[in-house]
Order: C-alpha cells, then sequence, then structure tokens
C-alpha cells in the first residue's frame, strides 16, 4: 500500500511552522490556524487508520468474445472490506490505457480513471473501450486510491481482477473464394485445379458417369483400364483441411503484414469450421509441436485464443513447417490452406508436388504479390498447376490492425 509522497512531510513542515510562530508571537489568528491545520492532519490520519482494508474487484464484458476494434463494454464492480467506506474512491484501470497507448485520449473514461462520492462499500461502473488490440489480457492491474474529504492525504493500493480477456483477431474485409469453389468452375482457365488423385489403393471404383466431380477420378486406374472411372462416394469419407500458418518474422517485412495474415487465418477458421457441413479440420502455426483438431465451434474458439496470442517472430518458415507436417497432409483427397507473408521458390515447389500427388492445394500471401523477386511468375506457375494463389492485400479490413501489446501472452 502506498501514500501521498509529499502529502505528511509538507503538512508537519507547516504544523510545526505554526506551532513556531504561535509560541514566538501568540495571538489568536496564529491559535486557530494551528487547531485547523491539525484538526486536518487528524482527520486525514484517522481516514488512511480507518479506511477500507481490502478491494475486491470483478470485471465484466460485452461482447462476450470481443474483436480487435471493435468497442468493448466494461462492466466495473469494486468493493471495500474491512474498516469505514471511503468518502470517495478513484479507479484507475490499465486495461483503458491500453486502448490508448501512451497517451491521454481514452474512451469512456478521463485519464483512464473514474472518480466516485459518497461513503460506499461498493462501486459499480460502466464505460467502453475503443480500439483494443488482439490479445490475451490477464493481471491487467486496477489502481485504487481514496483519502480525506480535502483530498489532502491519500492511499492507493494497486489490485487485478481474476478474469482473462481475450480479443479475437480482426476477420478480413471479404472471404477469400474457396479452392473447390475454383475448381469446379467451367473454364476456369489457369485458375481450375490440376484435379490430380493418386493412391496407392484404389477402393470401390465405377465407371464414370455425366454429371461426377472431376475430383472422384481415379485417373491413374483410368488409364489402366482405358476408361474413366469415379470413385463411389461412400468409400471417400471426409475430406481434411488444413491450415498452416507461418509465424516466422522473416517472412513478414512489417508487423501489419503479419496481422493481415492472422486475419485471414481467423476468416479461414470461422469460415470452416462454422460451416455445418464442414469435414475434419486441422489447424498449425509454426510455434506449434503439431496439428490440432479443430471441431465445431469449441475447436473455432480454441483456435482463435491461439491465433489472439500469437506473436511475430515465433515458429518455423513455411516450407519448414510444410515439410514438418508432410505426412499429415498426405493424405487422400486433402485440401491445404498456407498462409504466409511472402512466397518463395522453394515453397512452390513443395507446393507443386503436393498438387501432382492430388493434394488441393492453396497459397495466401499476406506480402502481396508485387514488388521485385519472382512472385508473379511463381503465382502463374502454382495457378497452371491448380494450386490457387491468393493475395491477401486485396482483402485488408477496413480498418488497420494494431499490433499485439508487450502484455500480450498465449
Amino acid at each position: 500500500m502506498k501514500n501521498a509522497g509529499w502529502g505528511w512531510p509538507v503538512a508537519i513542515v507547516f504544523l510545526g511552522t505554526l506551532g513556531g510562530w504561535y509560541a514566538w508571537r501568540g495571538g489568536a489568528s496564529a491559535l486557530f490556524l494551528l487547531v485547523l491545520a491539525g484538526f486536518v492532519m487528524l482527520q486525514g490520519a484517522l481516514v488512511q487508520a480507518l479506511g477500507p482494508k481490502r478491494f475486491k474487484v470483478e470485471r465484466a464484458w460485452q461482447p462476450e468474445f470481443p474483436v480487435a476494434g471493435e468497442p468493448v463494454t466494461i462492466t466495473l464492480k469494486v468493493r471495500c472490506e474491512g474498516g469505514l467506506p471511503p468518502i470517495w474512491l478513484q479507479v484507475e484501470d490499465e486495461l483503458a490505457g491500453a486502448a490508448a497507448g501512451q497517451g491521454t485520449n481514452r474512451p469512456g473514461v478521463r485519464g483512464g480513471s473514474l472518480f466516485f462520492a459518497g461513503f460506499r462499500r461498493d462501486y459499480r461502473a460502466m464505460y467502453t473501450i475503443q480500439g483494443l488490440p488482439r490479445g490475451v489480457y490477464k493481471d491487467m492491474p486496477i489502481r485504487l486510491s481514496w483519502g480525506d474529504s480535502f483530498g489532502w492525504f491519500k492511499r492507493s493500493r494497486g489490485t487485478a481482477a481474476a478474469e482473462v480477456m481475450v480479443i479475437h483477431p480482426a476477420p478480413l474485409a471479404a472471404d477469400p473464394p474457396e479452392a473447390e469453389e475454383r475448381g469446379e468452375q467451367e473454364g476456369g482457365g489457369a485458375w481450375q485445379p490440376q484435379l490430380v488423385m493418386s493412391s496407392p489403393a484404389p477402393g470401390r471404383l465405377r465407371p464414370y458417369a455425366p454429371g461426377d466431380p472431376l475430383r472422384r477420378i481415379h485417373w491413374k486406374y483410368s488409364a489402366k483400364k482405358g476408361e474413366l472411372l469415379s470413385r463411389i462416394p461412400e468409400e471417400q469419407g471426409v475430406m481434411p483441411r488444413y491450415l498452416l500458418l507461418s509465424a516466422q518474422q522473416g517472412e513478414y517485412s512489417n508487423p501489419a503484414g503479419f496481422e493481415l495474415a492472422i486475419s485471414a487465418a481467423a476468416t479461414w477458421l470461422r469460415r470452416e469450421a462454422g460451416d455445418s457441413g464442414a469435414s475434419e479440420l486441422r489447424f498449425s502455426h509454426g510455434a506449434m509441436a503439431g496439428p490440432c483438431r479443430v471441431t465445431g465451434r469449441e475447436g473455432m474458439m480454441s483456435g482463435l485464443e491461439q491465433l489472439a496470442g500469437l506473436r511475430r517472430g515465433d515458429g518455423l518458415y513455411a516450407g519448414e513447417l510444410l515439410r514438418r507436417d508432410w505426412s499429415e497432409v498426405l493424405s487422400q483427397g486433402q485440401s491445404l490452406t498456407v498462409i504466409t507473408g511472402r512466397l518463395t521458390t522453394e515453397l512452390a515447389g513443395d507446393l507443386l508436388h503436393l498438387a501432382e500427388l492430388g493434394v488441393t492445394a492453396e497459397v495466401w500471401c499476406a506480402g502481396g504479390l508485387g514488388g521485385s523477386g519472382q512472385p508473379i511468375p511463381l503465382a502463374g506457375r502454382l495457378r497452371e498447376r491448380g494450386v490457387m494463389v491468393v493475395d491477401l492485400t486485396l482483402y485488408r479490413t477496413k480498418s488497420r490492425q494494431k499490433e499485439a501489446s508487450e502484455h500480450v501472452s498465449a
């Protein structure tokens, strides 16, 4: 617990000066000032000695799962326990300061502070914070100050609410097209995927019937038999979908590009996990030891929480991440989405190899396809072989996202 830095030393010096003046010159005026100063110091000492001993702070918010950049309504409850209730109470919420950085413009509160008057034990306030960046906010301190009726003698105490607030990444301004949608377009040209399926065993096959999707054709056995053969849908099972996100700092030229990749991953999770007919989903980023399964809303929320606390600089490059999970990706009918900051020759080669093995692959590039280097020729080669390439700068969110603060933890 802290007290006002210079309140008591100044008061003692002032009282001593008045006492010396009265002892030297006397007089009713000097006596009155001496008694008044003594009374002020006495009431200040009583307020500090008999004031609250403990504080209980609860913080709630709406919406329950806030998104970066959107307003969050905070409900703060403070209960004073032990001793006498304070005459006044000042509350400073550091969460409000996190939204405004080092500035003083903190929406909903003035200077990040709330002032309560009254001889009460329970206080409640609601205010709105805007501009919180994505992240996991825990142990955010709240400073409570109280004192005498003149405000000359103060005490303060820091406490933290037990609740953990997770600010999810903001989605992209629009959803990128799905690889399957591009593949089924007639006359898609360079965008149409190379729907070559390869597997060690053909499973149950039947002659091709008009209307069968091209991805069900088993090209290898069709070539051997001399006629088109399609897999029986019941034997296909679910089509797993994989999302691989690179968080390596070297792949992103600036924090804005990394935030764009995080938003793209959040968009993918919301789209795929929110589909009632979605197949098995798996998600992996460079800071993880391996892919995790994403099932239903619970899995989607778990994935978004991981994205909320992910920082640039962790983990493997996109190519290393892909080679690490190679065995997981090489499943019949697999669908793969790779999100990275830049398109490299090594990554393009790996994706081309996967396409030849029958994997429906796509790459989302947060660094764009322009500038120097070979991103445009590489993108052209990938598209010719059926690998969709998405320039994420075309789907940038309308409001620029802030980079995760230092206090963010996963």
